[in-house]
């Protein structure tokens, strides 16, 4: 077992050395752009002072933190969504958690170690075709780095609660509201399995960047009709 271990940890090393090695490589042969590199330095502080915040989003459900229309939010929303950026991904995720807690208002009070009264959260999932395209789901990454900010374990990451049953057009390629909410509709469902556990809970849903809002409302439909108690709509950007 010894020797086991021994084996797992150096491979594992082997591994992040590699890893390291092979960024080093892209580095200099694909050099990061002067705007990346600026950006992935902003300290949280320093990136409140460059974005601007959003005042109110197209949707009644559905909350935002910054404007999307900022030169350095597009930058940071492209290299998440397109570019699986860790780094951008703990960036906002900082700016994400602080928000959640503001959210979660009196649930956030609540909150304690029993089960019933945790606040659960997830990402928008894509479809599994999607999925396989990109490699990633940008909202994953969002929630994963949430997951090491919230040391006190006020919230509970749950990516299983919710899956995506339909292969749709992109949103961003459909500029009218009405067809954006029929592209999305029905498209989203809790599995059977998991239908008990979301009866009278609590949800925070997060994405990367809403327009209309009307991804976010038809996943937060399909919670609610599966027996959510209440589900808060949070996106990075509007």
């Amino acid at each position: 077992m010894k020797d086991y271990t021994y084996v797992v940890k150096y491979t594992t090393k082997l591994r992040e050395r590699a890893r390291g090695i092979s960024t080093f490589l892209l580095e200099i042969v694909f050099p990061r752009n002067p705007e990346l590199k600026a950006l992935e330095a902003l300290s949280t502080l320093e990136f409140l002072t460059k974005v601007e915040r959003c005042i109110g989003t197209d949707s009644p459900v559905v909350e935002a933190i910054f404007n999307y229309r900022t030169p350095l939010m597009r930058e940071a929303i492209w290299q998440l969504k397109y570019r699986g950026n860790k780094k951008i991904a703990g960036l906002l995720a900082e700016h994400m958690y602080e928000e959640m807690i503001t959210l979660a208002g009196d649930d956030f009070e609540s909150h304690s170690s029993a089960s019933s009264n945790h606040i659960f959260f997830l990402p928008i999932p894509l479809s599994s075709k999607r999925r396989k395209e990109r490699g990633f789901n940008q909202g994953e990454l969002l929630a994963k780095a949430i997951m090491k900010i919230d040391t006190a374990n006020v919230f509970t990451f749950v990516p299983h609660f919710l899956e995506k049953i339909k292969d749709t057009p992109s949103q961003t390629s459909i500029s009218d509201r009405r067809k954006r909410i029929k592209n999305v509709r029905g498209c989203f469902q809790v599995p059977e399995k998991m239908a008990s556990l979301v009866h009278g809970k609590t949800f925070i849903l997060i994405d990367d960047v809403t327009t209309t809002g009307s991804t976010l409302e038809e996943a937060r439909r399909a919670l609610l009709s599966a027996g959510a108690r209440k589900v808060t709509c949070l996106a990075v950007a509007h």
